[in-house]
């Protein structure tokens, strides 16, 4: 009987370690991918995009014996091009911790040279470009990487049986071009993933009222974390099959099943409570007529170091000439 016993819970320890990766965005779902493909898959990225491709040399090396893993986050706009949702993850193995820096796509920063915003670097150099300029602006190297499309956070949201949520004010946004039509109130509703794509990508309403980047994030932050603490149970077993499908066409990572099945022991002691949010700390301002966010050098490598846990991170000042 023990024995019966100990095989469920590592079941779900599996299961739960698995749907952690997929609900943020950077991991197959292991067992089925391993079920359709054999096995001969184990040490391949289940979810790539052939023509944006990471340079080995761009990622970290994982250090199991750091106690620690990185995870960058990030989403497409409706063109794929532009990265409107960046998040950069650290999770703690003896805490349980997952730590999640949010970085604001209008963030100034350097790339290939010029003074531009962060969330163009996908457009000059892809996922790889993103990444070393994470590095190289805030110290932080990252393990693991996972984009998706808008259309694929859609579908995984209406794949889960969408979100219960607290939606924060009246979004009133309409733009033909995006096939972007936000319209709702606010309060705890339960978001399809339309809605759900509406509420992580208003900025303000065709009025101009309210908005900004800054808000955005904050929402963003609270939809991860509803989303995490809703969706996080084995009851969602039976979705594997649809959530594999929509990953397989709409996420770029380079996370195998190898990396699952290694991360699995060192996760037994994560639980959604455990997931802190950060922002970028900063202020928006106009340079040369453009619209960005400077962040606050000392106060951002502080939070990277010490809340973070990144000790070795050396944040670059962000500079607001022309």
């Amino acid at each position: 009987m023990a024995k019966a016993n100990k095989s469920r819970f590592n079941f779900k320890l599996f299961f739960r370690s698995t749907l952690l990766f997929v609900l943020i965005g950077i991991v197959g779902i292991g067992i089925f991918s391993a079920a359709k493909n054999g096995w001969d898959f184990i040490s391949q990225p289940q979810f790539t995009d052939e023509g944006d491709v990471v340079q080995y040399e761009s990622l970290e090396p994982v250090d199991m014996d750091s106690g620690k893993i990185t995870i960058l986050l990030a989403g497409t706009d409706a063109g794929g091009s532009r990265t409107d949702t960046i998040m950069v993850g650290v999770y703690h193995f003896e805490e349980g911790r997952i730590d999640m820096l949010s970085i604001p796509r209008d963030t100034r920063v350097l790339i290939n040279g010029k003074y531009r915003k962060i969330n163009s670097a996908n457009v000059y150099g892809g996922t790889d470009l993103l990444i070393q300029t994470i590095r190289d602006t805030f110290g932080i190297g990252i393990n693991y990487y996972a984009v998706i499309t808008n259309t694929g956070f859609v579908e995984v949201i209406d794949a889960l049986g969408g979100v219960d949520f607290y939606v924060p004010h009246d979004m009133d946004y309409d733009d033909p071009t995006q096939d972007l039509h936000i319209h709702l109130k606010e309060g705890m509703q339960h978001l399809d993933g339309k809605q759900a794509e509406g509420v992580v990508r208003w900025r303000k309403n065709n009025t101009g009222s309210s908005g900004g980047d800054i808000p955005r994030v904050q929402t963003q932050q609270d939809f991860m974390k509803a989303l995490i603490e809703q969706k996080l149970t084995l009851s969602n077993i039976d979705k594997i099959d649809d959530l594999y499908s929509v990953l397989s066409e709409h996420l770029n990572t380079n996370v195998t099943i190898r990396n699952v099945l290694e991360l699995v022991p060192y996760l037994k002691k994560f639980n959604t409570e455990n997931v802190n949010m950060y922002q970028l700390p900063g202020d928006g301002k106009t340079i040369s007529g453009a619209s960005f966010f400077v962040y606050e050098q000392e106060e951002a490598q502080r939070i990277i170091r010490e809340d973070m846990g990144l000790t070795d991170a050396v944040v670059v000042p962000c500079n607001t000439g022309g």
